[in-house]
This record gives structure tokens, C-alpha cells and sequence, in this order.
């Protein structure tokens, strides 16, 4: 698993793999909201946790929205070079953020 990590820091994804994942996550998606508490969960989850509910009409567009070079960047900041593991100060920074707290 190391070894794909560092492939997606290393090189840009394959236009054609991206293209199967966006497709992939917008159906999923979309089989997920036929269902009434599907939907409810992630309205309250939008209100309460993310944006707004805006949140809910962009799922799509968002999705399409990713590129191979941010999927890079993205990669990049998570994973240092050499091990594959998480880029310096990840933790600290998601700490200072509020997410991810130090357990007692």
C-alpha cells in the first residue's frame, strides 16, 4: 500500500482511472440517497458538521471538480517521501484545527 501511495505523490493518476473513480463516487452516491434516512443523515450532517446545505446540491459538481494535479497535491501534502506516511505536522495541524484532538 506504501508503494501506491507514493505512485500518487510521485506521478499524476491516469486521466482514465481518475475518470472510473469520479464516475464510481457520483453513482455510489446516488444509489446511497434512494434511501429516506440516507438522506436525512446527511442533511443533518451537512447542517451540523459541514457548510450548509448547499453542501448536498454540490456533491456532484464537486467530484467532477477534482483533477489529476490536485489528487497529486493532495497526496503530496499527505505523504512524506521515502515511507508513505503522513506528511509532517498533519497531526498537529488537524490538533490545532480542532479535529482529531489529543486523547486523554
Amino acid at each position: 500500500m506504501l508503494a501506491e501511495f507514493a505512485k500518487l505523490r510521485d506521478a499524476q493518476v491516469d486521466a482514465d482511472e481518475l475518470i472510473r473513480a469520479q464516475t464510481y463516487a457520483v453513482g455510489a452516491h446516488a444509489i446511497r440517497q434512494q434511501s429516506g434516512g440516507a438522506v436525512l443523515a446527511e442533511m443533518i450532517d451537512a447542517w451540523i458538521f459541514g457548510a450548509g446545505l448547499h453542501e448536498l446540491d454540490e456533491h456532484d459538481a464537486r467530484v467532477w471538480d477534482v483533477t489529476r494535479a490536485s489528487v497529486q497535491a493532495a497526496a503530496q501534502a499527505l505523504f512524506r517521501s521515502g515511507d508513505g506516511r503522513r506528511g509532517r505536522g498533519a497531526r498537529r495541524q488537524r490538533r490545532a484545527a480542532g479535529r482529531n484532538p489529543t486523547p486523554s
